[in-house]
């Protein structure tokens, strides 16, 4: 059975663009465009891994991430935050250390995703 990832951002392209690069490797890949479905989303579907923006209308990274971790359900989920925003308009700017969160700047090189997304999950094979 395929590892089940989340993609949650705001831009449609990116999604389709990481859908088919996950799906290519072997990953079921739930996309959402729609921030404020994420959590219903991964709540049902139990999910291995979430790739999340952080600049987003509706709910941003942060605020989805935060609802996650006052879930027991879904406080220790995997998340891998991908966000070109932050990083560009602060060169330098240090993200939080949050437990179970790695951060990606965009872009990336589509290798280094997927080293990421097997680094993540290696621990939670079994």
């Amino acid at each position: 059975m395929p590892r089940k990832i989340v993609v949650v951002d705001d831009s449609r392209d990116f999604v389709e663009m990481m859908q088919a690069l996950l799906e290519q490797a072997g990953y079921e890949v739930l996309p959402l465009v729609d921030s404020l479905k994420a959590r219903s989303v991964i709540q049902q579907e139990r999910p291995d891994l979430l790739i999340l923006d952080i600049m987003m209308p509706g709910l941003d990274g942060w605020e989805v991430l935060d609802a996650l971790r006052k879930d027991p359900d879904t406080e220790g989920l995997p998340v891998l935050v991908t966000t070109g925003a932050l990083v560009n308009a602060h060169p330098g700017l240090r993200l939080p250390a949050l437990a179970g969160v790695e951060f990606l700047p965009k872009p990336f090189p589509v290798d280094e995703l997927l080293r990421r997304v097997e680094d993540i999950l290696a621990p939670h094979d079994s």
